[in-house]
């Protein structure tokens, strides 16, 4: 029987491979280390053999084998769950209960079951989720399940946790009412060096306020949420610019988001924010076809043999 310290020198060794972006390497090592798991005594120590999973579980889905990740996740879970009924301790770092519910979670929401990747997220403690699980919960509730009142409690209570979730704010535009709870930014202390505007966090208030003009297609709301933000001198990102931009078409001031969309290309010549909307309101027929053919790279897969230029 190999020595525990070859052992844990092979599953550190595995761990750095993943850590390095060595996918396949991973894979391939973590394969071997399970299929000898008795003779390299992993089974004698939960810490590795948890390690040895959570890394193969790991590489599975970045290879896009999502059930098998998900089988791996779940043995993760049945070996963290013998540790602590065992009581067993170790100095090693493992991964938490949450964390590998989360993966599993990753990988019910690429088989597209909605109400498994739910009820898993579910399991974890109220006290034990992050941020990034009450989000995530928010957007299950509110696109798969339209259960717009449990959406909201958890927009709300990510927002609590981090009023800097702009991910949940805009979630939360269709919540009016939730985006009450943006007024706590009033109380963050101050950032060292910065204008006034921004550490009075007004910009983030108007930001979230014009995502919920949008949200609610108040197009005249949003432009003066946008207009505050232009006053305290406050640079307009390209989505920004696009978002301001679609406002005005909407309203019939042509010209003006034409200006915009514009801006918004010059910025970032990559953007598709809203660029339908440009194609259909500008007459050259170059913004059209750049418009159409920015589409066209994100729609096409990069392997596909078609050549874009052929396509127009």
């Amino acid at each position: 029987m190999a020595g525990s310290d070859e052992a844990s020198e092979l599953v550190q060794e595995l761990v750095s491979l993943w850590q390095n972006g060595l996918g396949s390497s991973t894979m391939i090592l973590a394969d071997l280390l399970l299929a000898n798991a008795t003779t390299l005594g992993l089974r004698g120590r939960p810490e590795l053999h948890l390690s040895v999973l959570f890394c193969y579980a790991d590489s599975l889905f970045e290879d896009f084998q999502y059930r098998r990740a998900l089988h791996y996740y779940r043995e993760c879970s049945k070996v963290l769950s013998e540790m602590h009924h065992s009581s067993y301790v170790t100095e090693k770092e493992v991964p938490s209960d949450p964390d590998i519910k989360w993966k599993i979670y990753r990988c019910y929401m690429k088989l597209k079951d909605y109400q498994e990747a739910i009820d898993m997220l579910c399991t974890i403690p109220v006290n034990q989720r992050s941020v990034r699980v009450v989000t995530a919960l928010a957007t299950l509730y509110q696109n798969y399940k339209n259960d717009n009142k449990s959406a909201a409690l958890c927009y709300r209570q990510a927002l609590r946790m981090c009023p800097f979730a702009v991910e949940a704010g805009v979630g939360a535009a269709v919540h009016r009412d939730v985006l009450e709870e943006v007024s706590s930014l009033s109380h963050l202390k101050p950032v060292s060096g910065q204008g006034k505007h921004v550490t009075s966090c007004s910009w983030l208030k108007g930001w979230l306020e014009a995502q919920s003009c949008l949200a609610g297609k108040d197009h005249i709301g949003a432009v003066m949420s946008f207009q505050k933000m232009r006053k305290e001198n406050f640079n307009f990102s390209p989505d920004m610019n696009c978002d301001l931009a679609l406002c005005m078409a909407r309203l019939g001031r042509r010209g003006g988001a034409e200006e915009l969309f514009n801006t918004a290309r010059i910025q970032d010549q990559y953007t598709l924010r809203h660029m339908d909307t440009f194609a259909r309101i500008s007459d050259s027929a170059k913004v059209q076809s750049q418009c159409y053919m920015g589409w066209l790279h994100v729609m096409v897969p990069a392997s596909c043999d078609v050549h874009l230029s052929q396509c127009c």
